[in-house]
């Protein structure tokens, strides 16, 4: 089987976001070692949004010559092209993963969420993050499904640590508005105030190496972000069996789940409150090694199962051509 992945995001492109797309580029080489020919057709969205319509024409011959099967579109702006009158015939052989910001109107991006709704009117088989995007997709579409990507849970294990550093991780950089950095300094200062200072750190910037290990060596991870699609680094904080404290965003309580050592809130509960769940879940993964890590890999998460269902999706989809 040959693919096409068409995206706007993938890592080592776009210099101020360097880790951006890692998910797609893990997804792309699991697939790979599964047997699918996969080939990249990146859109540099994050130099000029002309990028989307100038590069309409390569796309094109690329993918009416190349032989693909299926042309797997990640992030609703990147299948911009399919609204072409040229690209009709290739409707039926498109997958589209959608990854929260596209879709989702409480991540602020109203214009794209306009475009990703006439999109997903014209692919053959939507993928979905969370039920929360099922709601804004069935309403336009009645072929999707909910396939979160997967975690490389080779990659994101429990090292050998004896000791662990008194440090809280944020997901995400501090900027970002919907990461929702006040209310995590909130939190932090209110915990501070009741069990003792953390060091902070953001999840910004580093190797992959360098937030597995950070992963492997800290309390936890406290996410306070106002909208989520599926966020990786709550699964791969679980692959570390790092304790996870969370704003109940995208499909973070479906994945978290009753797992110990782990906590979920509202954006509407004060900071002290979050403080004092954050403390309860640190306090209880001492009791419980291995119980995070373990839920996750219950839970079929793993690169390895999602890239099977993927590949079924690719040969279904195939099929109905």
């Amino acid at each position: 089987m040959r693919v096409l992945i068409v995206t706007n995001m993938y890592p080592d492109h776009n210099p101020d976001t360097p880790y951006a797309g890692i998910f797609v580029k893990e997804q792309l080489e699991s697939l790979m070692r599964h047997g699918v020919e996969c080939d990249l057709f990146l859109i540099e969205g994050f130099k000029s949004k002309i990028k989307y319509a100038s590069t309409a024409l390569n796309l094109f011959a690329k993918s009416q010559f190349g032989g693909y099967d299926i042309i797997h579109i990640h992030y609703g702006l990147s299948g911009l092209f399919t609204l072409l009158a040229p690209f009709r015939s290739l409707w039926k052989r498109t997958v589209l993963t959608l990854h929260g910001g596209d879709i989702l109107d409480d991540q602020g991006k109203r214009i794209q969420v306009l475009i990703t709704k006439q999109v997903i009117k014209r692919i053959g088989k939507v993928i979905t993050l969370n039920a929360k995007m099922n709601t804004v997709v069935a309403k336009r579409h009645k072929n999707y499904e909910t396939l979160s990507c997967g975690v490389d849970t080779d990659f994101f294990s429990t090292q050998d640590i004896r000791c662990k550093r008194d440090l809280i991780l944020f997901p995400g950089r501090k900027e970002r508005m919907v990461k929702n950095y006040a209310l995590f300094q909130a939190v932090m200062n209110a915990y501070a105030e009741k069990y003792g200072g953390m060091q902070i750190i953001a999840l910004d910037g580093f190797t992959r190496e360098q937030v597995r290990d950070l992963m492997s060596n800290s309390r936890a991870l406290l996410m306070t972000s106002i909208s989520e699609g599926s966020p990786q680094s709550i699964k791969e904080a679980l692959s570390c069996d790092l304790p996870v404290v969370s704003s109940d965003v995208g499909d973070v309580c479906s994945v978290v789940g009753s797992a110990p050592g782990t906590r979920i809130f509202q954006l509407s509960d004060p900071p002290d409150y979050i403080a004092d769940l954050l403390h309860e879940a640190i306090q209880e993964s001492t009791e419980s090694p291995g119980a995070r890590r373990g839920h996750l890999l219950r839970l079929g998460l793993d690169n390895e199962q999602i890239t099977k269902r993927l590949i079924q999706i690719y040969a279904e989809q195939a099929h109905a051509i």
